[in-house]
C-alpha cells in the first residue's frame, strides 16, 4: 500500500488551493498558525472555515512559529497548546495535526504536543517518504525538494512512483504556497506554480484509479 497526503500551512493563497484538491477529489492538511489568522497575506477566519467545510484537516502549527527548540519548555507550551486552543475557540474541530515550526523540536517540545492533544506531528528534519505505519508518530518525516527549485511535476511524480515500488509508504508533499509566477515569494523553494499544481493532482487521479495510491 502507497499512501499519498499534501500538507500546506498558512497563507492566504492557499483557499485557491483548497479548492483545487476538493475539484480533484483531494483533501489535505493546512497547518495554521492561530495568530496569524485575519492578517494580512494570511488566511482570514471565513477560508479557513470553507477549507474545514470542504473535508480539509485543519491542524496545529504554533500561535506564533517560532524555533521551538529555541524556547524553554513553558514557552513551548504556550506556543504549541495555546495554538490550539484558539483554533478551538475559533469553532475549529479538535485538531489531531501538529507541524512543527522549521521542523526542528527536542524532547520537551515533542512531550508538549503529545500532552496538548494532538496525536501526530510532522516534521523536515529528514527526508520522507515516511513508513507505514509511522516509525514515529510525533516525528512523522515529510518529503522534501530542493530549495532552489521547489517541487516539479515529474520530480513529485518520481516520489510516487518509487514509493508504490517500495511498498507501505507514506508521501507526505509540503507546500507553504500554490502560487502563479508573479506573485510576491513564489520561489521560496516550498512553493509550486498553481498550473503545475492542477498537473500533478490529475495525474495524481489516474494512480488512485489504477489502485496504485490512496
Amino acid at each position: 500500500m502507497h499512501k499519498w497526503s499534501m500538507v500546506q500551512t498558512f497563507l492566504e493563497r492557499q483557499a485557491a488551493a483548497g479548492q483545487t484538491l476538493t475539484d480533484h477529489g483531494f483533501v489535505g492538511t493546512f497547518y495554521l498558525i492561530s495568530n496569524c489568522l485575519d492578517q494580512p497575506g494570511y488566511l482570514s477566519m471565513a477560508q479557513a472555515y470553507t477549507l474545514e467545510e470542504n473535508g480539509h484537516e485543519i491542524g496545529g502549527h504554533t500561535r506564533t512559529h517560532p524555533d521551538l527548540t529555541t524556547l524553554p519548555s513553558a514557552e513551548q507550551k504556550v506556543e504549541i497548546c495555546g495554538g490550539r486552543t484558539d483554533l478551538l475557540d475559533g469553532g475549529f474541530k479538535p485538531p489531531v495535526s501538529f507541524a512543527y515550526p522549521y521542523g526542528r523540536f527536542d524532547a520537551s517540545a515533542r512531550a508538549a504536543v503529545a500532552s496538548c492533544g494532538f496525536t501526530n506531528a510532522r516534521t523536515t528534519l529528514l527526508n520522507g517518504p515516511e513508513s507505514l505505519p509511522p516509525a514515529d508518530a510525533w516525528a512523522t518525516i515529510a518529503t522534501l525538494y530542493p530549495v532552489s527549485t521547489g517541487p516539479s511535476v515529474s520530480q513529485m511524480k518520481q516520489t510516487i512512483i518509487a514509493a508504490e515500488a517500495g511498498g507501505n509508504k507514506w508521501v507526505q508533499i509540503l507546500w507553504h504556497d500554490i502560487v502563479t509566477p508573479s506573485d510576491p515569494g513564489w520561489d521560496d523553494g516550498y512553493s509550486q506554480a498553481s498550473s503545475e499544481f492542477a498537473a500533478f493532482l490529475t495525474w495524481l487521479q489516474g494512480e488512485v484509479g489504477a489502485g496504485r495510491v490512496i
